[in-house]
């Protein structure tokens, strides 16, 4: 499933949402995901999590060095570990509280340093990367 970058940082609205005219600026060619997201009802995007679909690794050649840094970023971070430790850290456990706080600066660090690394801005790793550390908290 690819994620089409929000609007900023800051928003998660559609980078090809027109605020003006309240529409979609690629309607006619929108991709799969926006043709089948219903906010109100997420039964039909759900159902795509069962099908093979474009994937990173369908755009990105496997000899490209960049593919060493992406599993060892998905291995480091994972979203399963996220998750679990923003769980617990919601509960009040010390141990998970210190170690989201080290995940989010080990997040920026890792970011910036393939930033430098490979010459890309970090605007662009979230399609390598996927969302930063930071923003998936901020979102629990």
């Amino acid at each position: 499933m690819i994620k089409i970058r929000g609007e900023s940082t800051s928003s998660w609205q559609c980078l090809f949402y027109a605020e003006d005219k309240k529409a979609c600026k690629i309607y006619k060619t929108r991709p799969l995901e926006c043709r089948k997201l219903k906010c109100w009802d997420p039964t039909e995007i759900k159902k795509l999590f069962l099908k093979k679909l474009l994937s990173r690794s369908d755009l990105i050649p496997k000899k490209n060095p960049i593919w060493q840094i992406i599993n060892g970023y998905e291995k480091t971070f994972s979203i399963k570990r996220i998750l679990e430790t923003a769980q617990a850290a919601k509960s009040n456990i010390v141990e998970a509280k210190k170690e989201l706080e080290h995940l989010k600066e080990a997040d920026q660090q890792f970011r910036n340093k393939v930033s430098k690394a490979f010459g890309l801005p970090i605007s662009e790793l979230n399609f390598y990367l996927g969302r930063p550390v930071a923003d998936i908290i901020s979102q629990q």
